[in-house]
Protein backbone atom coordinates (compact mmCIF):
# COMPACT_ATOMS: atom_id res chain seq x y z
CA UNK A 1 0.00 0.00 0.00
CA UNK A 2 2.70 2.50 1.10
CA UNK A 3 5.12 1.16 -1.56
CA UNK A 4 2.14 2.02 -3.86
CA UNK A 5 1.31 5.19 -3.14
CA UNK A 6 5.07 6.08 -3.50
CA UNK A 7 5.26 4.95 -7.11
CA UNK A 8 1.93 7.03 -8.30
CA UNK A 9 3.66 10.24 -5.93
CA UNK A 10 7.28 8.97 -8.15
CA UNK A 11 5.70 8.70 -11.58
CA UNK A 12 3.22 11.87 -11.35
CA UNK A 13 3.71 14.48 -13.89
CA UNK A 14 5.61 17.65 -12.46
CA UNK A 15 5.64 21.24 -14.50
CA UNK A 16 9.04 22.34 -15.98
CA UNK A 17 8.95 25.70 -14.81
CA UNK A 18 11.21 24.77 -11.54
CA UNK A 19 14.04 23.56 -13.33
CA UNK A 20 13.81 26.28 -15.96
CA UNK A 21 13.94 29.01 -13.65
CA UNK A 22 17.40 27.13 -12.15
CA UNK A 23 18.64 26.94 -15.74
CA UNK A 24 17.75 30.56 -16.15
CA UNK A 25 19.92 31.58 -13.03
CA UNK A 26 22.55 29.32 -13.08
CA UNK A 27 23.30 30.22 -16.81
CA UNK A 28 22.97 34.00 -15.96
CA UNK A 29 25.03 33.37 -13.19
CA UNK A 30 27.53 31.75 -14.99
CA UNK A 31 27.35 34.28 -17.23
CA UNK A 32 28.05 37.61 -14.86
CA UNK A 33 30.78 35.18 -13.55
CA UNK A 34 33.07 34.73 -16.45
CA UNK A 35 32.57 38.52 -17.69
CA UNK A 36 34.03 39.32 -14.49
CA UNK A 37 37.00 37.32 -15.32
CA UNK A 38 37.47 39.58 -17.97
CA UNK A 39 36.43 42.73 -16.47
CA UNK A 40 38.85 42.67 -13.87
CA UNK A 41 41.65 40.50 -15.68
CA UNK A 42 41.41 37.69 -14.24
CA UNK A 43 42.27 35.67 -17.20
CA UNK A 44 45.62 37.55 -17.73
CA UNK A 45 46.56 37.11 -14.24
CA UNK A 46 45.84 33.65 -13.21
CA UNK A 47 47.08 32.12 -16.73
CA UNK A 48 49.22 34.97 -18.79
CA UNK A 49 51.39 35.87 -15.23
CA UNK A 50 52.47 32.20 -13.65
CA UNK A 51 55.32 30.91 -14.90
CA UNK A 52 54.13 27.39 -12.46
CA UNK A 53 50.63 25.63 -12.66
CA UNK A 54 49.63 23.66 -9.44
CA UNK A 55 48.53 20.28 -11.22
CA UNK A 56 45.82 18.73 -9.37
CA UNK A 57 46.97 14.93 -8.93
CA UNK A 58 45.77 12.70 -11.99
CA UNK A 59 45.54 16.02 -13.66
CA UNK A 60 49.32 16.86 -14.87
CA UNK A 61 48.47 16.93 -17.94
CA UNK A 62 46.31 19.41 -18.30
CA UNK A 63 47.76 23.14 -19.06
CA UNK A 64 46.51 26.31 -19.23
CA UNK A 65 46.50 27.15 -23.27
CA UNK A 66 48.46 29.88 -24.39
CA UNK A 67 46.68 33.47 -23.20
CA UNK A 68 44.52 34.08 -26.17
CA UNK A 69 43.70 30.80 -25.90
CA UNK A 70 42.47 30.96 -22.49
CA UNK A 71 40.61 34.38 -23.71
CA UNK A 72 38.82 32.24 -26.51
CA UNK A 73 38.01 29.46 -24.08
CA UNK A 74 36.42 32.13 -21.33
CA UNK A 75 34.35 33.70 -24.51
CA UNK A 76 33.56 30.28 -25.34
CA UNK A 77 32.04 29.84 -21.78
CA UNK A 78 30.33 33.07 -21.91
CA UNK A 79 28.57 32.21 -24.99
CA UNK A 80 27.52 28.68 -23.30
CA UNK A 81 26.55 30.33 -20.54
CA UNK A 82 24.49 32.81 -22.64
CA UNK A 83 22.83 29.84 -24.56
CA UNK A 84 21.98 27.91 -21.50
CA UNK A 85 20.15 31.07 -19.86
CA UNK A 86 18.33 31.83 -23.39
CA UNK A 87 17.35 27.70 -23.41
CA UNK A 88 19.22 28.37 -26.33
CA UNK A 89 21.00 24.29 -27.27
CA UNK A 90 20.98 24.17 -23.57
CA UNK A 91 22.36 20.18 -23.52
CA UNK A 92 24.91 21.71 -25.98
CA UNK A 93 25.68 24.82 -24.20
CA UNK A 94 25.84 23.16 -21.12
CA UNK A 95 28.11 20.06 -22.18
CA UNK A 96 30.71 22.68 -23.55
CA UNK A 97 30.26 24.79 -20.47
CA UNK A 98 31.25 21.78 -18.30
CA UNK A 99 34.22 21.23 -20.53
CA UNK A 100 35.70 24.29 -20.67
CA UNK A 101 34.72 25.30 -17.17
CA UNK A 102 36.17 21.95 -15.82
CA UNK A 103 39.74 22.75 -17.81
CA UNK A 104 40.10 26.10 -16.43
CA UNK A 105 39.69 24.71 -12.95
CA UNK A 106 41.96 22.19 -13.16
CA UNK A 107 44.61 23.63 -14.82
CA UNK A 108 45.73 25.09 -11.65
CA UNK A 109 44.60 24.50 -8.18
CA UNK A 110 46.17 27.83 -7.13
CA UNK A 111 42.66 29.09 -8.20
CA UNK A 112 40.62 26.85 -6.33
CA UNK A 113 37.50 27.50 -4.41
CA UNK A 114 34.89 24.60 -3.53
CA UNK A 115 31.99 25.13 -5.84
CA UNK A 116 34.00 25.12 -8.71
CA UNK A 117 33.58 21.24 -8.68
CA UNK A 118 29.73 22.04 -7.76
CA UNK A 119 29.31 24.08 -10.89
CA UNK A 120 30.97 21.59 -13.06
CA UNK A 121 29.16 18.61 -11.86
CA UNK A 122 25.34 20.85 -12.61
CA UNK A 123 26.78 21.54 -16.28
CA UNK A 124 27.34 17.98 -16.39
CA UNK A 125 24.37 17.41 -15.05
CA UNK A 126 22.54 19.87 -17.46
CA UNK A 127 23.76 18.88 -20.38
CA UNK A 128 21.85 15.54 -19.66
CA UNK A 129 18.35 16.50 -18.44
CA UNK A 130 15.70 17.74 -20.77
CA UNK A 131 16.20 21.68 -19.36
CA UNK A 132 14.87 23.05 -22.42
CA UNK A 133 11.14 22.02 -21.90
CA UNK A 134 10.19 24.93 -20.79
CA UNK A 135 11.41 29.31 -20.93
CA UNK A 136 13.61 28.86 -23.85
CA UNK A 137 13.75 30.03 -27.14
Amino acid sequence: MVVGRLSEALNRPVDAASVAVFRIAFGAMLLVSTLRFFAHGWVREFYGIPTHFFSYWGFAWVKPLPLGGMYALYALLALAAACLTLGVLSRGAAAIGALCFGYAHFCDKANYLNHYYLTTLLLALLAVLPVDRALSL
